[in-house]
């Protein structure tokens, strides 16, 4: 069911996010919340051009080394299945949370949080039917789906340096790679959590993980009806996690194929004038929105050949998502100083405002203190060689090279 073009899943999604910010909205983005969001997490509204990054800040989890031997690891085809009494529910099972105690199952989430394989093979050895149980939490996780760090409880949401070891450890002893859970009103996949997280990324391990769901026959293009993991990664700027998905074969549209720097896929849906893939979440219905989501995500992931593309194809150089970012915001963000110039050349808007006010300035002064990049310093300075207001700059920033840009054209506390 859509109202104004706007999934009503999709709706819950963004209420959900909105809720879970528990920073101020400052002038040039988000700052984000505990609550890491998952491809069912909409940034784009039906029809709206495009979609918006929320990515958490929150400091990642340190990686916890696993207690195990490693020369003398405990292979899944040495457990002896011992049965013992437990109290997490099971697939199908009504029990709430408040009619049982902890159980070995909350054992075995720490251990695959935390990376101890030692005790997350001696728990599935004494229990083998926990690979199978669900969390008693609203989200009724499962073990695999933990491997995430994507909506679950926010001192669990974390990636182990083995987390891909674990992953494998859980679907050699049955894991089901699709099943799905609650997080984000349903249908979270660990493909979907794994893609569209923060913890992974930070880690290194998100690609990794990636392709070792995929080994085990997980639905590249998520399951019918929920968010498709490529699309998921590209709303939350994981260029790795994008890349990985297009290369093992997802199904490609002409956003989540500018994301991924394929240039030839992005001419061949210009060339039929549309996109023929079915409905996609995230992605606008009319092909005008389509091609400025596709312009916005070239220029966020850095894909210069495809933003000349699209330019010379006739995209709009003004146009915004969902939070009022112009191309421009997001490549002064992420420091692309070749698009940045090429736009800046082109005429592309200097004052255009996101909705918490940022200019493309304000924008990146915000990112030097939030999400520093090291062209930082010379994308401000081009900013204002243009002729970017400096009224709209956060100063001081803390980054001494952009302060000192600042200070050279006027800029006082």
């Amino acid at each position: 069911m859509r109202d104004n073009g706007i999934d009503t899943n999709e709706k819950l999604f963004l209420a959900a996010r909105d809720c879970h910010f528990e920073s101020a909205k400052p002038r040039g983005g988000w700052v984000g919340g505990a609550v890491e969001r998952d491809e069912k997490s909409p940034t784009s509204k039906g029809g709206d051009s495009s979609t918006a990054l929320h990515r958490s800040h929150h400091p990642a989890a340190p990686a916890v080394s696993p207690a195990r031997n490693d020369k003398n690891p405990i292979p899944l085809r040495d457990w002896l299945p011992s049965p013992t009494p437990h109290n997490t529910v099971m697939e199908g099972s009504e029990t709430t949370f408040s009619e049982q105690p902890a159980s070995d199952f909350e054992l075995a989430v720490d251990s695959v949080v935390s990376g101890d394989i030692t005790t997350l093979a001696r728990l599935l050895r004494a229990n083998p039917e926990l690979i199978r149980e669900r969390s008693l939490r609203p989200h009724r996780a499962t073990l695999l789906h933990y491997i995430g760090a994507n909506g679950v409880e926010n001192d669990r949401q974390k990636t182990p340096a083995n987390a891909d070891e674990v992953a494998r450890m859980l679907i050699d002893a049955g894991a089901d790679v699709d099943a799905e859970a609650d997080m984000y009103g349903g249908g979270s996949t660990t493909l979907g959590l794994v893609a569209s997280s923060i913890h992974p990324a930070r880690a290194g391990l998100q690609s990794a993980l990636i392709e070792t769901l995929l080994d085990a026959g997980a639905a590249i293009d998520g399951l019918p009806g929920n968010w498709q993991p490529i699309m998921a990664a590209a709303v939350h700027a994981h260029s790795g996690a994008v890349e990985t998905l297009a290369r093992r074969g997802a199904r490609l549209n002409v956003a989540s194929a500018a994301a991924a720097g394929r240039l030839d896929v992005v001419a061949k849906r210009v060339r039929e004038g549309g996109d023929e893939s079915p409905a996609t979440s995230g992605l606008p219905k009319e092909w005008k929105g389509q091609m400025e989501l596709a312009f916005i995500w070239a220029c966020q992931f850095g894909r210069r050949s495809i933003v000349e593309f699209l330019i010379d194809n006739g995209v709009e150089l003004n146009a915004q998502d969902s939070q009022g970012e112009t191309a421009l915001h997001w490549a002064a963000h992420y420091g692309h100083v070749e698009i940045v110039r090429l736009l800046v050349d082109r005429k592309a808007p200097l004052e255009a405002k996101n909705n918490y006010g940022g200019t493309v300035l304000g924008q990146t002064t915000w990112a030097a203190m939030n999400d520093p990049h090291e062209n930082h310093p010379r994308v401000v300075e081009m900013l204002l060689d243009a002729g970017a207001r400096i009224d709209q700059a956060d100063y001081p920033t803390g980054n001494e090279r952009v302060d000192d840009v600042l200070r050279c054209f006027g800029a006082a506390s």
